[in-house]
């Protein structure tokens, strides 16, 4: 679904730069965006670069951040306030239009893939929202606040595990609600496999699947069944290490046989193998058929330390939130001001970032979509030099443009992609900052100008992400 951001999103910024909003995803997809609850943004980290490239101001306390399925927008919840739209396309907050309505206070967002559809859960439920006109559509109640969501499309129905552990899902065709008193204490997170919903707790991993009666269309009531499998210890999986704190976070590639799960101060990796083989199976508790280690399976566990000590800062002991990328062979974890970069084959530290949030911990982050790249006249640092010469703009920006234009030429020249990459990332940004200025200003740069130089630029970046 393509969706006509420029038909809606009219800031005084870019109103007239319809290119420049399409093109700009291009130069740094996919983004990490990072709620950054203490510090009021929304901070950046591009994981082609593996840095912190800057943040969006919040305007509040920012809860949650959740980018749309195209990846041209997104929404930003807030622990006092009411929800905001994110255009991630001039990376800057939406200002309110008076006929948007979006619900207040929220912790929790989920796209539908396929519908311009958004659920958003706080103390009084979930709410439905339009995302074409930013307005809810409805509102699903719930006996406890939700604290974990999930949407299954192949049963048309919404989950949720509230705080008090118990499970309620909604009939999204007939919006009608049940609850199912599991009790499960303090989960932590979830993740869900196709028809299988995992629990983490402090000390165990819990499974269920939840499946519609074939019979219900005609009976919209009906509650689902719910099967439960035997719990997974932790203790059964790894020895325990206390010193790393409670279990926060789980990850699961079960495709691979492998298990995830982080801590206030690490991260554990469990390798389910054959024992006869080298071959992945299936780890245990993940099939349903016993809740320990089975005959035949051997379990392979690699830890890592974040607690810090020497340069190393560590999570220092919070662990917000952990998200593979790079297809898994890589995961960010945040921790209370840092993130690590960690290699999962290696399960050793790549680097840390110093992801600040002023006094208190980094909030949920969520991995942003591709989306589709553009087309300029000249995708050469040379051509983009003699465009910028070309401008009807002042001294001044021509030569800060040309200047980083070079900077970039030579350390591509030399091999360092990483460096070139910033360069022109920054190229993107410096043209986008003039392009803000007061038309008529000596530096401005008009918007369909900038609209030509940041696609030219974007299609450099995408040939060097191609090539890397």
């Amino acid at each position: 679904m393509t969706r006509p951001v420029h038909r809606r999103f009219f800031s005084s910024i870019a109103s007239a730069a319809l290119g420049l909003l399409v093109v700009l995803p291009t130069i740094a997809e996919p983004l990490v965006y990072i709620a950054r609850t203490h510090r009021g943004d929304i901070g950046l980290v591009d994981p082609i670069t593996r840095g912190v490239i800057g943040g969006i101001p919040a305007e509040g306390a920012p809860s949650v951040v959740k980018i749309a399925p195209d990846g041209t927008y997104g929404y930003v919840g807030y622990e006092r306030d009411q929800t905001r739209v994110l255009d991630t396309l001039s990376g800057q907050l939406i200002e309110p239009d008076r006929s948007w309505d979006l619900p207040d206070e929220i912790d929790q967002i989920l796209f539908h893939p396929e519908l311009p559809l958004a659920y958003m859960s706080g103390e009084s439920g979930v709410a439905i929202v339009d995302t074409n006109t930013h307005q809810i559509i409805d509102s699903l109640p719930s006996f406890a606040r939700p604290a974990l969501l999930h949407l299954d499309l192949e049963q048309d129905v919404l989950v949720a595990i509230n705080v008090h552990g118990d499970i309620e899902y909604w009939w999204l065709d007939s919006g009608y609600h049940h609850f199912s008193p599991a009790s499960v204490p303090k989960v932590s997170d979830m993740v869900v496999e196709p028809s299988r919903y995992f629990l983490l707790t402090e000390d165990e991993i819990l499974s269920f699947s939840l499946w519609r009666p074939a019979h219900s269309a005609s009976e919209p009531r009906e509650p689902a069944a719910i099967a439960f499998y035997p719990e997974v210890k932790l203790d059964d999986l790894f020895p325990a290490t206390p010193h790393l704190g409670p279990a926060l976070q789980l990850e699961l590639a079960l495709a691979k046989g492998t298990i995830y799960v982080g801590f206030e101060g690490g991260i554990k990796k469990v390798e389910c193998l054959n024992s006869n083989s080298t071959g992945a199976t299936n780890c245990p508790g993940t099939d349903g058929s016993h809740g320990g280690a089975g005959s035949g399976v051997d379990l392979v566990v690699s830890t890592l330390d974040l607690t810090g000590g020497g340069d190393e800062r560590g999570l220092e002991g919070h662990m917000a939130d952990m998200i593979p990328y790079n297809e898994g062979r890589e995961l960010l974890v945040l921790g209370n001001r840092t993130g690590s970069l960690v290699d999962t084959a290696t399960m050793t530290l790549i680097k840390e970032l110093q992801v600040r949030s002023g006094t208190g911990p980094l909030g949920p982050a969520d991995l942003a979509p591709p989306v589709a790249s553009c087309e300029a006249a000249s995708t050469s640092i040379l051509g983009f030099i003699r465009a910028v010469n070309a401008l009807n703009t002042g001294q001044g920006s021509k030569q800060k443009l040309i200047s980083q234009a070079k900077a970039a030429r030579d350390a591509l020249k030399a091999g360092d992609m990483n460096t070139g990459r910033l360069k022109l990332q920054g190229l993107v940004w410096r043209t986008i900052e003039r392009s803000n200025l007061a038309p008529g200003a000596e530096q401005h740069i008009a918007p369909e100008d900038a609209s030509e130089l940041v696609c030219a630029v974007a299609n450099m970046i995408a040939r060097i992400d191609a090539a890397h």
